[in-house]
């Protein structure tokens, strides 16, 4: 369902509602690192923004007053009456009812338009609506999104970081990945246990080699095999995880010009799309 409205001045009351812990309902109340997050978004005057769960919308008023058209998907329904009642005079929003883990973003914006993300996203469910997005990558022009700040390590985390990850490698497989700033946890409401870290993603272009490897079927269980057991060398993580002999685990590795003895958190992306190739020969 959409509200579509026709200046929101936002009174508490209208937000009176029990947080949700079902939800990971936290929500930013800082008004110093609302506009940092969306300043980080850019020049807004022409932009359509979508902004996933707003909350009591401490970005959403932002939103409305620099940008062209905010878009609002909001999964409470006693947060999106709540916002229904504070923007009902603002011309430039409009607001669904939606599930952004699995929401079909292409619904909400024309055929070829481009939107800017913005969210201050759920822990629980934070990194199911990042891929979600960014199934809709050809929707999507930039996002600013926040995590819990040890899902955000590993989300950016660069090749021979111990945090380097499955995460990491088929997030950056999509997407540049650019670390922002972290928020504290009084700056929430009610405070979470932990600091918030706020990324910045650019989809790559539609012809980018790596993002038309993260695309093929059975890409994604083939990198998680590689990091199933980390701490092991490639060739027994290998073994393990595609579930074939440690000898046949070595062969794999060596036609792919990778040493055998590394451990996974060592490759780079461009070792793991060569791995894949090889893969891809020896089990067809």
């Amino acid at each position: 369902m959409c509200y579509n409205f026709t200046g929101a001045k936002i009174g508490k009351h209208a937000f009176q509602g029990a947080v949700s812990r079902y939800l990971g309902q936290h929500f930013l109340q800082s008004k110093v690192h609302a506009t940092i997050m969306v300043d980080a978004l850019g020049v807004l005057s022409d932009a359509t923004v979508i902004e996933i769960g707003a909350g009591k919308g401490a970005l959403t008023s932002l939103l409305c007053e620099r940008a062209r058209e905010v878009i609002v998907v909001e999964k409470d329904q006693v947060m999106l009456d709540a916002l229904k009642s504070a923007f009902s005079h603002t011309k430039n929003i409009k607001l669904f009812a939606g599930d952004a883990t699995h929401f079909d973003f292409s619904l909400v914006l024309q055929a070829h338009e481009k939107a800017l993300f913005i969210s201050n996203l759920p822990f629980y469910a934070g990194t199911a609506i990042l891929f979600n997005v960014l199934r809709y990558d050809k929707h999507c022009l930039r996002a600013v999104f926040s995590f819990q700040r040890e899902v955000a390590v590993r989300i950016s985390a660069s090749p021979g970081d111990r945090s380097f990850c499955a995460l990491a490698v088929l997030v950056q497989m999509r997407a540049t990945v650019e670390p922002l700033f972290t928020i504290p946890p009084g700056a929430f409401h009610p405070k979470p246990k932990v600091w918030t870290s706020v990324l910045r993603f650019t989809p790559l272009e539609e012809g980018h080699e790596w993002r038309a490897v993260a695309l093929t079927e059975g890409f994604e269980d083939f990198v998680h095999a590689i990091f199933r057991a980390g701490r092991k060398t490639l060739a027994n993580s290998l073994s393990l995880g595609l579930g074939i002999t440690k000898r046949d685990a070595v062969s794999l590795l060596e036609s792919a010009s990778i040493v055998p003895t590394l451990r996974a958190s060592k490759l780079s992306i461009q070792d793991i799309v060569r791995l894949w190739q090889a893969w891809k020969k020896v089990s067809s």
